[in-house]
């Protein structure tokens, strides 16, 4: 790739294998700067693996993950743990809400500043970094609709708001490639409109997006370019419309031409 112009993240040959089973099965694909992935398939195609994968939750057997930082510089990540692809700008939101239960919803974003910034680790400037830190856990707050929830513990939001504190978790942290597992899963109506938005303006923000979704329309809505997975494997790549109309897809899910 060598610091492709445009390209913020290459997946060569990505393939995961569970004892007979191909759960991700030879993937390649590059993610452009600002635009947003979608991908797509039925149970068991083997998205939340691949976003396992290139997030470093799981390392592949096969293939390698590169990604290319603000100064064209090219990082092999493959074997990276997460915590460093977190601050070389590679962040993730989980299917499942991966957050602090017994900590507020400002002290759950608080903390995701601190930890990815290492600011904790200068006490004698916490007081002065806590207002700079706090401007921007305020904005993100109001972005996400969480205001009223602010001083509420984790453990008792809804389904619907730990969804999306876990988005805005991933999103604080200012990366430069974000993957979205399930992002709208769970969420009521009102919830779903107020977070769409905010997705949509992620491009704009300059963060490119990979997003993993079983509702359709969002996945078709947000995207720019479509992977449709089945089985581990690519089975076709293109813009939404392409995607939406193909064979292909209506084999996959309704099982007919």
């Amino acid at each position: 790739m060598a610091g492709e112009s445009g390209v913020v993240l290459e997946a060569e040959g990505l393939t995961k294998i569970y004892g007979h089973v191909k759960a991700v099965d030879d993937v390649s694909f590059k993610l452009r700067e600002g635009e947003t992935l979608g991908i797509v398939g039925p149970n068991g195609a083997g998205k939340t693996t691949l976003l396992n994968l290139i997030s470093g939750a799981i390392y592949p057997d096969k293939g390698r993950i590169k990604l290319v930082l603000p100064d064209g510089r090219v990082v092999d990540v493959t074997r990276m743990p997460p915590h460093r692809r977190v601050a070389l700008g590679l962040a993730k939101s989980y299917q499942i809400p991966n957050i602090f239960e017994n900590l507020t919803v400002i002290d759950n974003l608080r903390l995701a500043v601190f930890a990815s910034t290492g600011r904790y680790l200068n006490p004698t400037r916490l007081y002065y970094k806590f207002g700079e830190v706090d401007q921007e856990v305020t904005r993100v707050i109001d972005a996400f609709g969480l205001g009223e929830r602010a001083f509420e513990r984790a453990r008792n939001l809804s389904h619907g708001e730990r969804k999306i504190l876990d988005v805005a978790l991933a999103y604080i942290l200012r990366p430069r490639v974000l993957l979205l597992d399930e992002p709208t899963s769970g969420l009521s109506v009102a919830e779903k409109e107020n977070l769409l938005p905010l997705l949509r303006r992620l491009p704009e923000e300059g963060i490119s997006v990979i997003i993993v979704e079983h509702d359709l329309d969002v996945v078709f809505e947000l995207s720019d370019r479509v992977i449709l997975m089945n089985e581990g494997r690519v089975i076709l790549e293109g813009p939404p419309e392409k995607v939406r109309e193909s064979r292909e897809l209506r084999v996959i899910y309704l099982g007919k031409e």
